[in-house]
């Protein structure tokens, strides 16, 4: 009987259509180790009910009911990868309505987030600006939606939608055709006043978008980098009665300046002075209640030695902008991160304060965004918390899971910025534990985390992103504590893109070899050895390995693999971009040149997988190119059938896992093997299509378990072949 593969929706609804009862089968579950940080948690989006949304590179959107205690990731129904946000807005009268842009594309929801539609497919990834607020509902009509953005093949980088934006209509005319809009903003008080920072110029309406004026163009002064000045942000008091009414502040990448007017409803009357003078301008712009302003820069603080010099400061105006004093922004612990030091004495909060919001029911209760994680303070802005661990922040951009050989409970999360995290119980708890932070206080990604036979000895080599040199840090006591190794008379040249793969002797942890990174120009030996855990490199495969490989950088490993036979433990194999593989027989002493899987110069390698159980057992993906199987190490190739495209694959003990698409599908999907191929069910479903991947792996020790790299780590059980028959 030919076998074929079936999901269990798909079974269920066959029973009902046969009218006959099938035996129960189980949907898998899922479960999050959001690892409480990551990426660049950069924006938040604040509705007068309390309602807190927030966004960021990697992290996709979030919503938090409570105040910021506990999060909900909202991108889970999604098919495409729209993870890397930057803009978010609520509509004022209805907690419910939200949107946000990506790189390429505008969503709207009307359930909180809890499905989404794509209203725009064509937006272009323009550089983000940091601290803007490049989505808007207009606040006097839910269903008037702005976005500021060029548009693929169109002019103009201004759009509105008069129906929640179902249909779009280009602002300006031509105004924003040279100008490229990048955030918008309107006070509530002042709803005909739609005001629009460009990279050049700030521009005001004051007739909801019919005309436009621009009323600042920087002077001429020209921004650090030689270009004309960014406006960043736009803020305003409403009509408080005050003498400062109306008053506006803006950031600006040459400086903050306060907006004053003898006639707001007249731009001829507006008038700009300089008041925050720093070194490429303030990130943010906020306005509170009571009509302060806050602004500063993305990174730093005060100068130590001059209190009175604020430098990149966070500072705080009563006085509509004219004067400022310093905010302090001090961190304070608990809780914790797993990845964070503790704090030291007048610690600040974390790099990446793009913005702080004030919470409009508490109003002593700010939020401010972070490069890892978001801070909350209740005491007016005066000390900050992180959010709450295991809150449900996830933003950390892992890659393949890796495992020990003798400990079960025990895998091993690589990631990007924080490096290494260490799970202990096989994921049931959803915590991580250790990361490489705990003493290693540096930003820097890391592809593998290896491991001795016991998880005592762990190693991770990869990238410091702050000095752009190879790091390897390690660790003896299965990951509570690290300390980097001196590469400095290792033999190991340096990479500024670091060290892409690496791969360690089963039972010798400090035999291990690591992988330069390399863009396929270099003339230099890419693969190098240890046998004393680091302390000195050789070259390997000198003669053999060409030198002008393709290995990859730190944010892209994928153009090289480096893996280590599942039985045969001195057997390493070896590929790159374009069209290179290769085999070692002596630990990656020495290597011949293999049958490439996919004889075809336009068709790379996208994944390789050994299968943990089975000696010589390869699986190779070569995306559009479709699937194969080796049984003997890469010698000969066979042809996996019912896939249109495949990037992403793991096998262990014949249990297989594949992200892509079966034939028919219209997006990638999760698929699970317990049969070395041959049936497949989905293991993606409802709220969890895992658009943005970096890596999968089958877990080698509990069948039915695939762990999921990308945004954070996610682990699937209860997959087909996990049950007794």
């Amino acid at each position: 009987m030919k076998k074929v593969a079936i999901g269990f929706r798909t079974l269920a609804t066959l029973g009902l259509a046969l009218g006959v009862a099938l035996p129960c089968i189980a949907a898998p579950t899922y479960k999050q180790i959001p690892l409480d940080g990551g990426g660049w948690f950069s924006g938040f989006a604040v509705h007068p009910s309390g309602r807190l949304y927030g966004y960021g590179d990697v992290f996709g959107v979030f919503r938090s009911d409570d105040s910021g205690q506990h999060w909900k990731y909202l991108n889970g129904d999604l098919t495409t990868d729209d993870n890397f946000v930057s803009g978010m807005a609520v509509a004022r009268g209805n907690a419910d309505v939200v949107a946000f842009r990506s790189s390429k594309r505008l969503f709207t929801s009307r359930d909180g987030g809890a499905t989404w539609t794509a209203r725009l497919s064509d937006l272009d990834n323009v550089e983000i600006a940091r601290g803007s607020s490049p989505v808007m509902y207009h606040p006097a009509n839910d269903s008037n939606l702005w976005v500021a953005g060029k548009r693929k093949d169109l002019s103009g980088s201004l759009w509105c939608s008069s129906n929640g934006g179902a249909d779009w209509a280009k602002v300006g005319d031509t105004t924003f055709d040279t100008r490229v809009a990048v955030t918008v903003y309107v006070h509530p008080d002042f709803p005909d006043q739609v005001w629009v920072g460009t990279k050049g110029a700030l521009y005001v309406s004051t007739n909801r978008g019919i005309s436009w004026t621009q009323v600042w163009d920087g002077g001429g002064v020209l921004n650090p980098a030689g270009g004309p000045p960014t406006v960043k942000a736009i803020v305003r008091r409403g009509k408080d009665g005050s003498a400062y009414a109306g008053m506006g502040y803006m950031a600006t990448d040459i400086g903050g300046y306060r907006i004053t007017a003898t006639d707001w409803k007249n731009p001829a009357t507006y008038s700009f002075q300089k008041t925050v003078d720093m070194y490429w301008g303030p990130a943010n712009a906020t306005v509170l209640a009571d009509g302060r302003f806050i602004t500063g820069a993305v990174h730093g603080d005060r100068d130590p030695k001059d209190p009175n010099n604020l430098q990149n400061a966070q500072r705080i105006s009563s006085d509509g902008g004219l004067t400022w004093k310093y905010l302090p922004m001090k961190l304070s612990m608990p809780p914790q991160p797993v990845w964070s030091a503790p704090a030291k004495p007048d610690q600040t909060t974390d790099y990446g304060r793009d913005f702080i919001v004030q919470d409009p029911i508490t109003p002593s209760r700010w939020y401010v965004t972070g490069g890892l994680a978001p801070a909350i303070s209740t005491d007016w802005g005066k000390t900050w918390k992180y959010v709450p661990n295991n809150s449900g922040i996830a933003g950390v951009m892992t890659y393949k899971v890796n495992f020990t050989r003798k400990n079960s409970k025990m895998a091993l999360i690589p990631g990007g910025d924080l490096c290494a995290f260490v799970v202990t119980d096989g994921g049931a708890s959803g915590n991580a534990q250790a990361a490489s932070f705990r003493t290693v206080n540096k930003l820097m990604s890391c592809h593998e985390v290896m491991s001795s036979d016991d998880g005592k000895i762990l190693v991770a080599a990869g990238t410091d992103q702050n000095a752009s040199k190879s790091m390897i840090i390690r660790s003896t006591n299965s990951g509570a504590t690290w300390a980097e190794l001196d590469l400095t008379n290792s033999g190991l040249p340096n990479s500024p893109e670091g060290i892409t793969r690496s791969a360690m002797t089963p039972g010798n942890p400090n035999d291990f070899l690591v992988v330069l990174a390399g863009n396929g120009y270099d003339s230099a030996p890419r693969v190098y050895r240890t046998i004393d855990g680091g302390r000195s490199f050789t070259a390997v495969g000198v003669n053999t390995l060409p030198n002008n490989m393709n290995t990859g950088s730190r944010y892209h490993p994928e153009q090289s693999m480096l893996l280590v036979d599942g039985v045969n433990t001195s057997t390493r194999y070896l590929c790159s971009r374009d069209f290179h593989f290769y085999r070692s027989t002596d630990n990656g002493q020495n290597w011949t040149k293999m049958t490439h899987p996919f004889n075809n110069p336009n068709a790379w390698i996208q994944d390789l997988a050994v299968d943990r159980g089975t000696a010589g057992k390869l699986w190779a993906l070569g995306g559009w190119a479709g699937i194969k199987t080796s049984n003997d190490g890469g010698q000969s190739w066979v042809v996996v059938t019912g896939f249109d495209d495949a990037k992403c694959v793991d096998a262990a003990n014949g249990r297989v896992a594949i992200w892509g698409k079966r034939n028919g599908d219209t997006h990638d999907k999760l698929y699970y093997s317990p049969d070395n191929g041959a049936t497949w069910s989905e293991a993606t479903g409802e709220g969890h299509r895992y658009a943005f991947i970096k890596g999968i792996a089958v877990d080698p020790w509990v069948a039915g378990k695939v762990w999921v790299s990308g945004i954070s780590v996610n682990v699937i059980t209860g997959l087909p072949g996990s049950r007794p028959k």
